[in-house]
């Protein structure tokens, strides 16, 4: 392979998505974490990791511990040693060095962006975690766009020692000097972008969060689940997307006295829990597979109701954005995903549409409703890139005519939607 492609593949793979070599990385770990403590997974990430390095160190944190060596830090290492599961113990140490106001090399910040994702994906989701993990990716943005201008400028200008990075124009220049120029332009391009798609993630986290939820907590309500008889006989009557029910309710409702309404409020916290986090972190590409996973665990617990699959139709929605900007920017390694990410998306909401009752569409079903026929018009406007013809395309608007037309009657502000929507199939029914 020649040296421009491997500095171009160098390059894209240094924008933070959910493929590639920080799945490679990543995976691993979650993996031999979330199966125990002992010494022995050290062994065991040597052959799945890393040719070269230190596996143990992503595992401890002294990959990153090691560029702040403070008595501090040190004593955030020795109890990461004994229980690399403890997010707190990990959280605090991503902390104290992030704090640390020394400047590291991309590397070491890509190493925090790494530690700060293991807690979530092991299945930790409190605001504390959340912060902590918006912020490492944050920072490692900034960190890549400044690292990226540099870059730029010294391509297009060899002979310039300084410069002032504000002024470094992310425009394509007319006459590129390599592979790598390009490359480098186009990663700064889609850095920058997410870096502002994710600007409101610190402050979402603090309104939309008002209760923590740990996997643990969802696993053991799915064994309660499937250990009671009252949970089959009770009816879910609590909007999801209402306020938290208060814990005094809660507490008033005891086993023996109330089983039904006590696991149909449960069953409403958790759900609620769950698509709140879900609904912050849709927005960044990285927190995607923990998105996917909760929308699992989502229609585990409750099959028979839209939201559950609709959280993950939003989840396939916002990657195809994300595969939508790396494309038009340039990056078009991801697009063999566009078409299959697109189809696991239309086919959870076509499952979150099949539980609705066409004849008594509520108020909460319009979402859903809507966001299927906002997919089907995605779809005619990307017909080339999703190499749909003309009978698909139709069947996709149809289905988002059938839906769209549900949800009008009660939200008449979507009427321009379902207008377009006709319009758009009656010109694909014209031209076959």
């Amino acid at each position: 392979m020649k040296d421009g492609n491997l500095a171009q593949q160098f390059s894209y793979a240094l924008l933070p998505f959910p493929e590639g070599a920080w799945q490679r990385e990543l995976q691993p770990l979650i993996e031999e974490i979330g199966k125990g403590n002992s010494q022995k997974v050290f062994g065991r990430l040597k052959k799945k990791m890393w040719k070269s390095g230190d596996p143990h160190s992503h595992l401890n944190g002294s990959t990153i511990g090691k560029v702040h060596p403070t008595n501090e830090v040190i004593d955030l290492l020795n109890k990461l040693e004994k229980n690399p599961r403890s997010s707190v113990t990990r959280l605090n140490l991503i902390r104290t060095i992030s704090k640390s106001r020394k400047e590291y090399s991309i590397h070491t910040y890509r190493d925090l962006l790494l530690q700060a994702l293991i807690p979530l994906y092991l299945g930790d989701y409190s605001v504390y975690t959340l912060r902590i993990a918006g912020e490492s990716y944050r920072t490692y943005l900034e960190k890549l766009c400044a690292f990226q201008k540099k870059a730029l400028h010294s391509t297009r200008f060899p002979e310039q020692d300084e410069y002032d990075l504000s002024q470094i124009s992310t425009e394509k220049n007319p006459n590129p000097q390599s592979k790598q120029e390009i490359a480098t332009a186009v990663v700064l391009k889609i850095a920058e972008t997410l870096l502002e798609i994710s600007k409101p993630f610190k402050d979402r986290t603090k309104t939309i969060l008002r209760q923590p939820l740990t996997l643990h907590e969802i696993t053991k309500f799915e064994q309660e689940l499937k250990k009671s008889k009252h949970v089959e006989k009770s009816t879910f009557t609590f909007d999801v997307m209402a306020t938290d029910q208060s814990q005094s309710r809660f507490d008033a409702l005891a086993k023996g006295d109330d089983p039904y309404a006590y696991y149909t409020m449960m069953k409403a916290g958790i759900m609620r829990k769950i698509v709140n986090v879900i609904n912050l972190t849709k927005t960044i590409p990285l927190f995607h597979p923990v998105g996917l996973k909760l929308a699992e665990k989502l229609q585990a617990i409750a099959p028979d109701i839209g939201i559950s699959y609709a959280m993950e139709g939003r989840i396939y929605m916002e990657a195809l954005k994300s595969y939508q900007l790396r494309i038009k920017s340039g990056d078009r390694q991801c697009q063999s995903e566009f078409i299959p990410t697109f189809n696991k998306g239309f086919a959870a909401y076509q499952k979150a549409m099949s539980t609705i009752p066409k004849r008594t569409v509520i108020d909460s079903d319009v979402p859903i409703l809507v966001e299927l026929a906002t997919m089907s018009a995605f779809a005619d406007k990307n017909q080339r890139l999703l190499e749909l013809d003309q009978e698909a395309i139709y069947e996709i608007l149809k289905l988002g005519n059938q839906a769209i037309d549900l949800a009008v009657p009660l939200s008449p502000k979507h009427a321009f939607l379902q207008r377009n929507l006709y319009k758009a199939r009656s010109k694909v029914a014209m031209s076959g």
